[in-house]
């Protein structure tokens, strides 16, 4: 009986390795033997297995298999293949010509071996294949090409994450976006809230943690996404943003879940880049699947602008594939989290350097978590030396720690979406009545234009209500001849961006709002 448990307390205490080794090199019983000898195992053993050193755990954000369910499992397999192939005297254990594990197992020098305890026969269940997924890549993060596949596929080392984040918007350089989300990649549920913000304090101060100074852009204003796993939603929070509040316009059926074993090779990808070098780093993602070459895996994180965190595909296709170009220059604590410090110039292609102030030649410093490739902080400088580009995590929290994403009561909102159908009937009733205006005590026109890019002066009120998709609040005109005076021949393609002015907002060309006779100045708006 003294084999029997030296036997037992030498799987009890082995580890992981030692059990794993053990199994894989004795596959003494056929294979129904050993599953039947392994469920009678699992049942003498199960009441060992409790909330001590082995019990299931999850570390950080890394995705694990429990060490106790697989420590029991190797235990489990060894034991089986055990019963059945070891008998008296000294075992040793070898794999390929291997030095033995362990040299004496059990030592029995005088008393004569047991008969082994006969295995009571258990029916064989009949049990559902399970899918097996394949295992994640695994990427070195002082490595380049390492760094580039972890980022690429982010989304597979955490599960939930939510976080505060601060970036430059692409629109114009006083304009940042101030952003909150709660995510779960697993389900596709998301809640992402997005603010336009005018700022009157520098980049750097921002980026070095103050507040920014300013107020909410009055056209952009505040609203969320939210996807529920099936359905994605715009939810509006700041009636400034299309005219709405307490409203909801649905934007079909876009919640993308985490599909596990969609992960990219980045050496496949790179390979592919350096055999196809006119394709652009806009066209990398969408072409190179084109060719059949895996590059590219649905945004389980469902966000339209914290993706640059959680999902950094874009910034790898624009700053990280030409190796040559970037230097892994060290690590770095940012939140409490241990980043590596990529750094680098910024040679833009041939053509693709963008009209807009923020896509520029430079030099790039980033912060990669090295845990799970998520973009933490990037900062882009253009040749001036001024930054032209910036990204910011002011908090973040993974899994366990991570906010749950919150649910939304539609009952208390207005759906505001419109059918196809509703759509169509719309443009045909526009387009019947055409432009029909108001017209003042002094003769003069006023009213909502429809915008066409030509003739417009000819056609257009003289008090107009709007330029372009830019609707004028509190009832304000604005004068036809001095918008086209400032703007030129087609100011609905030119004034994209417009504040309401105030004390301290930044220099720009300036238009009077008028009320309906022309003649009262209610307020001024500046354009950028």
């Amino acid at each position: 009986m003294d084999n029997k448990k030296n036997l037992r307390e030498l799987f009890e205490n082995s580890d992981e390795d030692t059990l794993r080794r053990i199994a894989e090199s004795h596959p003494v019983l056929s294979e129904n033997s050993q599953k039947r000898v392994y469920k009678k195992v699992q049942h003498r053993l199960s009441g060992n297995i409790g909330e001590g050193e082995f019990s299931d755990s999850v570390h950080g954000v890394e995705v694990h298999r429990s060490y106790g369910v697989r420590r029991f499992a190797s235990l489990a397999a060894a034991l089986a293949v055990l019963i059945g192939g070891i008998g008296t005297g000294t075992y040793f254990i070898s794999r390929n010509g291997a030095p033995a594990v362990y040299d004496e197992v059990i030592e029995n020098e005088s008393e004569p071996a047991e008969e082994t305890e006969a295995v009571e026969e258990v029916p064989e269940e009949e049990t559902e294949p399970v899918e097996e997924t394949a295992p994640l890549l695994e990427f070195d993060m002082a490595d380049k090409v390492g760094i580039i596949g972890k980022m690429l596929n982010s989304v597979d080392y955490y599960d939930q994450v939510s976080g505060n984040f601060i970036t430059s918007d692409t629109s114009r350089p006083d304009l940042c976006d101030i952003l909150s989300v709660q995510c779960d990649v697993t389900e596709g549920r998301t809640m992402e809230t997005i603010t336009r913000f005018d700022f009157w304090n520098t980049p750097a101060e921002i980026v070095d943690g103050a507040e920014p100074d300013g107020y909410i852009d009055e056209y952009f204003g505040t609203f969320s996404v939210y996807t529920d796993g099936e359905q994605e939603y715009d939810l509006m929070i700041d009636p400034n943003f299309s005219g709405v509040v307490n409203g909801y316009y649905r934007q079909g059926p876009y919640a993308d879940k985490r599909i596990d074993g969609a992960q990219i090779d980045p050496q496949i990808y790179l390979d592919w880049l350096s055999q196809n070098p006119d394709v652009k780093s806009y066209e990398r993602e969408w072409k190179a699947v084109e060719d059949g070459v895996q590059v590219w895996r649905e945004d389980c994180t469902n966000t339209r602008v914290v993706t640059s965190f959680l999902r950094p595909t874009e910034l790898v296709t624009r700053l990280l594939l030409d190796t040559d170009l970037w230097e892994i220059s060290g690590s770095e604590e940012f939140l409490g989290r241990n980043c590596v410090v990529l750094a680098g110039d910024i040679h833009m292609e041939l053509g693709e350097q963008d009209e807009n102030y923020y896509r520029q030649p430079g030099e790039f410093k980033m912060l990669v978590d090295e845990e799970t490739g998520c973009m933490l902080k990037c900062l882009v400088y253009n040749v001036g030396g001024e930054l032209s580009e910036w990204y910011v995590t002011r908090d973040i929290a993974f899994d366990d720690d991570a906010q749950e994403v919150a649910e939304v009561d539609f009952s208390t909102l207005t759906d505001y979406t419109m059918t196809e159908e509703e759509i169509e009937a719309a443009a045909k009733q526009r387009e019947e009545a055409g432009d029909e205006f108001s017209v003042n005590s002094h003769g003069e026109t006023y009213g909502t234009y429809r915008w066409k890019g030509v003739d417009d002066y000819e056609n257009a009120p003289d008090l107009i209500a709007n330029v372009g998709k830019y609707q004028v609040r509190d009832g304000g005109y604005i004068r036809k001849d001095e918008l086209f005076e400032k703007f030129g021949e087609h100011p609905c393609f030119d004034v994209m961006n417009i504040v309401r002015k105030a004390d301290n907002t930044p220099e720009g060309t300036d238009l009077n709002i008028y009320d309906s006779e022309g003649e009262n100045i209610l307020y001024v708006i500046t354009v950028y």
